[in-house]
């Protein structure tokens, strides 16, 4: 190699390097910008800092973190209720246990939405004593949050909010919030403040207004001091009484215009006279600028008034005739307040329309920026993000920060990104009366009843998630190594959620269709799949899932899918152990080898030839994996199982962990000839005599309870959902009721589902419309 080629290499190479360093300093600066989110708050402060454990390595690695005794800190919050007559909030963001291993993503999913809002800061701050706090073993016993082994176990999961009276009883728990809405986390706090009127007093800000007399601005200062107190009733009231002095004022303001320029002096006036007409009228079309102006206010805390009460559609027939009566152009500061009811409306475009020629400002830009990011326009919206921060830090700048800053695991912090922000109103039902346990909508009538609508929210949910290429990559899957197989991860959820369009198809056939499409485009590239690392056979196994259902509901098709599907079952048979007959993502298992052996079975009758040998080795290794009690054990090969006495003895905790995995373990094996009706009516009693504690493990990304996940949820109860169908009478009507039962009882507030908020909502919506298909 020459001299001249090296260099050029080397300078290749230093280049390559400088930007790179040029890119990890510039996301690093957004990454701290973006943590500023929640400051606006008027927290007692816990110090504890954890990181996010992305890494094994991280586990003993954590930050220093002061000795403090957090009794102490729930005394001083206490002691300021007391002397406020406040209810104390206290914002658990994390709670002693071993169940959450990357609890701080969903706590910077609360900063950077329900405690970066300005409305709702003010709320908080205004009428609540706020203490962000750890919830440690020795406050967690005062305030009877514990998830240790008793009583209180994982009753109570973060994040989650404690309101505590001044006395120290907690009145009210919200928690397991997975669903970040500024309007649901708005009802949520007036319901507290409505169920006990005693601690919701006005602020100091609206107090010092109580006598605001008979003049209009004070009225409507008034107004706008009660919405920030959350009583945007009392706001309406006092608008309606401003708005008639607000139009007498006009009106006299007019005819006072017109009065003066009729008494205009005549042609051989004075100078002096000529002057002080002059002076006349600007003093009149002064005093008829300030009652426009007064009007103008009078309308804009009105539409916000109406906006907080979630009547946004009333608010926008006000803003419209006010433009139309104040001539072309309108009044553009109308526009800002109009851009926020029609985001909350979910009329994007509508958005983009009002503020596309408003002066920029941080808010203006965000939303824009937001607009742009739901109707996937990410080189725009990314535009906008970028302008928010040059702006200056405010609160906007810190969420538009999370859009632009990577995390450890290569993807946004912003929960926008994933799908866990809910912009919308959404429906009635998401605003019932009463303090909600959590976020998802408590259901009302049978689960029969409530099917369709359950399906029809969860599908536009699943539709509104698609990205351009097809995809649903909403996933912030990390188990290491993280970034290297978030493409299996990606397309893996992505033949999920295709499976179940297809499955929903005609609820909506046009969107649907096009769905398809663009997911078919991305299911059949190969360069989008890490081939021979983890999670790869999840990848195939529901490829085969859609191919094979695509074949059954599209007869034009079949032909095209049974291709695929020779093309897929090949690589299967590529990836088996030759030696365990066994499946692996991270290691070899019975759940994931059953998961791929059930597609086997399914392209198999579909019609596609798949290699015996395949399915014998399989088969072999999963039933080696059968313990004498009827579980699997998690991985590996079997082991003897503990007797006493020399007597077998049914091993309770076996049972328990292996409860979500029997279903589809004793399906495959029914399937393949190597079980009984007996042996699958033992897996799903079992699976349904635990299925409580596997509910109770739903929302916590880690293992909480032996070898029970959150992860492992809707991975049982789908593949649970499909070997049901081999079942017969009585049992098989009881897992079909179960199953509906459970799954109608807790779709989100924005109508997706959800069990590991690292897997993503995506994953989950998917799930669920597959299990209430097969039901």
């Amino acid at each position: 190699m020459s001299y001249r080629r090296i260099s050029c290499v080397l300078l290749g190479l230093l280049l390559a390097a400088e930007t790179a360093a040029q890119t990890r300093d510039e996301n690093d600066r957004f990454t701290r910008l973006a943590r500023r989110a929640g400051s606006g708050i008027h927290w007692i402060r816990d110090p504890y800092r954890r990181l996010d454990l992305l890494r094994h390595e991280q586990t003993a690695s954590q930050p220093y973190n002061p000795s403090v005794d957090r009794k102490v800190l729930l005394s001083r919050a206490l002691d300021r209720a007391r002397a406020t007559d406040r209810l104390v909030l206290v914002y658990a963001f994390r709670i002693h246990g071993s169940h959450m291993y990357r609890g701080p993503v969903l706590d910077d999913y609360m900063n950077l939405t329900v405690f970066s809002d300005p409305e709702l800061v003010e709320l908080v701050n205004r009428k609540f004593i706020p203490l962000r706090l750890y919830v440690d073993r020795h406050v967690g016993k005062v305030l009877g949050v514990q998830n240790t082994r008793s009583e209180g176990f994982l009753k109570t999961v973060e994040p989650a909010l404690l309101f505590v009276s001044p006395g120290g009883k907690v009145l009210h728990i919200v928690q397991r919030i997975n669903t970040f809405s500024v309007h649901w986390m708005r009802h949520v706090l007036k319901e507290v403040l409505r169920i006990h009127p005693e601690f919701d007093k006005p602020s100091v800000n609206t107090r010092a207004l109580r006598e605001p007399g008979k003049s209009a601005d004070a009225l409507i200062h008034l107004a706008g001091e009660q919405c920030l107190d959350g009583n945007e009733e009392a706001s309406e009231k006092s608008l309606k009484k401003a708005s008639a002095l607000v139009e007498t004022s006009r009106v006299y303001a007019k005819k006072r215009v017109r009065e003066v320029e009729a008494a205009k002096p005549g042609a051989g006036a004075k100078p002096r006279e000529v002057r002080l007409w002059e002076w006349k009228v600007k003093r009149a079309r002064r005093t008829l600028d300030r009652a426009e102006a007064a009007r103008v206010c009078h309308l804009m805390t009105w539409a916000r008034t109406l906006r907080l009460l979630r009547r946004g559609r009333e608010a926008l027939s006000g803003i419209s005739q006010t433009r139309n009566q104040a001539g072309e152009g309108g009044i553009s500061h109308l526009s800002l307040e109009a851009a926020r009811i029609h985001l909350a409306l979910g009329d994007w475009d509508a958005v983009k329309r009002v503020l596309k020629n408003y002066p920029p400002t941080s808010e203006s830009e965000f939303l824009l920026g937001q607009a742009h990011h739901v109707t996937w326009d990410q080189e725009k919206a990314r535009e906008h993000f970028h302008r928010v921060v040059d702006l200056g830090e405010e609160p906007w700048s810190y969420r538009a920060a999370a859009m632009i800053a990577l995390s450890d695991d290569t993807t946004p912090l912003s929960p926008l990104a994933h799908g866990f922000s809910f912009l919308e109103y959404g429906s009635e039902a998401v605003y019932a009366p009463g303090v909600p346990a959590t976020s998802e909508i408590p259901r009302k009538g049978s689960p029969a009843g409530a099917k369709k609508a359950v399906v029809k929210a969860a599908l536009d949910y699943l539709l509104s998630q698609q990205r351009p290429d097809g995809s649903w990559s909403d996933t912030r899957y990390a188990y290491w190594p993280a970034p290297r197989i978030l493409p299996n991860v990606r397309m893996a959820i992505t033949a999920l959620a295709a499976t179940a369009v297809l499955a929903w198809w005609d609820l909506d056939p046009a969107r649907a269709e096009e769905a398809v499409a663009r997911a078919e485009r991305y299911l059949r590239d190969d360069g989008g799949v890490a081939l021979g690392t983890e999670e790869e056979v999840y990848v195939q196994a529901y490829r085969i899932l859609y191919w094979v259902r695509k074949a059954a509901a599209s007869p034009p098709s079949r032909s095209e899918a049974l291709k695929h599907l020779e093309a897929l079952v090949k690589r299967v048979a590529e990836i088996q152990d030759p030696r365990q007959g066994l499946f692996m993502h991270e290691y070899h298992n019975a759940f994931c080898t059953g998961v791929v052996l059930w597609s086997l079975h399914l392209a198999k009758k579909a019609g596609v030839q798949v290699p015996e040998e395949v399915l014998k080795r399989g088969t072999k290794a999963l039933a080696a994996a059968r313990r004498e009690d009827g579980t699997f054990v998690y991985a590996g090969a079997n082991r003897p199982q503990r007797t006493s006495g020399g007597k077998k003895k049914e091993n309770v905790t076996n049972l328990k962990n292996a409860s979500a995995r029997m279903p589809l373990c004793e399906g495959v094996l029914m399937a393949m000839g190597a079980s009984s009706p007996k042996k699958m009516r033992k897996a799903f009693s079992t699976f349904l005599k635990y299925l409580d504690r596997l509910e109770q493990v739903r929302k916590i990304d880690y293992h909480a309870d032996g070898q029970l996940g959150g992860f492992f949820f809707w991975h049982a109860l789908f593949h649970a959902s499909e070997a049901k169908a081999l079942l017969k009478g009585s049992m098989k009507k009881r897992v079909e009721s179960t199953l509906l039962d459970r799954v109608t009882g807790f779709p989100e507030i924005d109508g997706s589902f959800i069990d590991d908020h690292e897997l993503g909502k995506s994953y989950g919506t998917a799930m669920a419309l597959l299990v209430l298909k097969n039901l």
